[in-house]
């Protein structure tokens, strides 16, 4: 098994090398640019649509349950680590055997995605809302109970970044790559962007536009910022593991969106004109 924990954490870190990270943000900022600060300036209107529906379309789901369905996955942490940690929780808290959390979740994962993708928007639109505010709020209450240690970590930060083994280790190009490697993958590896994951829900979802849905989408981001084996597994295995496999959906995703921007790029423009008034309509106006 340490073979295999070492290969996997190897291979981890060839895919998020330094091609890796390029490929990445420098997608995010061409695609920017390109759409000129889409993800900025029509967030307004893509909050909007996530309660819009679009009854006489096809698809199987709402805006709202794609977009739920997206960030189930996306807020907290990933399955196969979330797994390993409910697991590890009840193991110390309650003495239950890691093997029997990873089969429960599995039954429970089953009975919800053996109905489809209609199943699942229904119960991740309920479940969802509720794991988003639960989440935020046990982090808030933890601030709140541990509030007299705040401004003592706010000056362990400032200390030790500003100390002079933090000046010299600065500097250590290879320090700053394993930084930037571990920042980007696990933020990546938090909201799925670039992965090409969180389409699969968005394409079942029910609208005449694929602009507006690719609106609703993008907002997953914003508010996020293998499930058996994983409860039973080491931790730092796991989550090499997934930053594996999270560059392997990354790399052909990320060039396929920069094959496909051209089209993009006319949609997004044809969805924004559609959006203003007709010559006639401005006449009558």
């Amino acid at each position: 098994m340490n073979s295999v924990e070492t290969l996997i954490a190897t291979l981890s870190g060839w895919v998020w090398g330094p091609p890796m990270l390029t490929l990445l943000v420098g997608t995010g900022l061409y695609l920017t640019v390109l759409l000129k600060g889409l993800q900025f300036r029509a967030l307004p209107l893509a909050f909007r649509l996530i309660f819009h529906k679009d009854h006489s379309h096809e698809g199987d789901i709402s805006h709202f349950a794609a977009l739920m369905t997206a960030l189930a996955a996306t807020v907290g942490i990933g399955n196969m680590t979330q797994a390993n940690s409910t697991a590890k929780i009840f193991e110390t808290t309650f003495h239950i055997a890691p093997w029997v959390t990873g089969v429960v979740l599995m039954v429970l994962t089953a009975l919800v995605i053996v109905g489809g993708i209609r199943s699942i928007g229904k119960f991740t639109s309920v479940l969802v809302p509720f794991m988003i505010v639960g989440y935020v709020g046990a982090s808030l209450t933890v601030l709140a109970l541990n509030v007299s240690e705040i401004p003592h970590a706010f000056g362990l930060i400032f200390q030790h970044a500003l100390s002079p083994a933090a000046a010299s280790g600065g500097f250590a190009g290879a320090t700053i790559a394993a930084a930037m490697r571990f920042g980007i993958a696990r933020g990546v590896f938090s909201n799925e962007s670039g992965l090409g994951s969180a389409p699969i829900a968005a394409a079942a979802a029910r609208t005449h536009d694929p602009v507006k849905q690719a609106l609703v989408s993008m907002t997953q981001t914003f508010i996020d910022t293998l499930v058996v084996v994983g409860a039973m597994m080491n931790l730092e295995f796991v989550w090499n593991f997934s930053d594996l496999m999270n560059g392997m959906m990354a790399i052909p995703n990320l060039i396929g969106l920069l094959l496909l921007s051209r089209v993009v790029k006319e949609e997004t423009d044809r969805y924004f004109k559609s959006l203003l008034p007709s010559p006639l309509q401005q006449e009558r106006e």
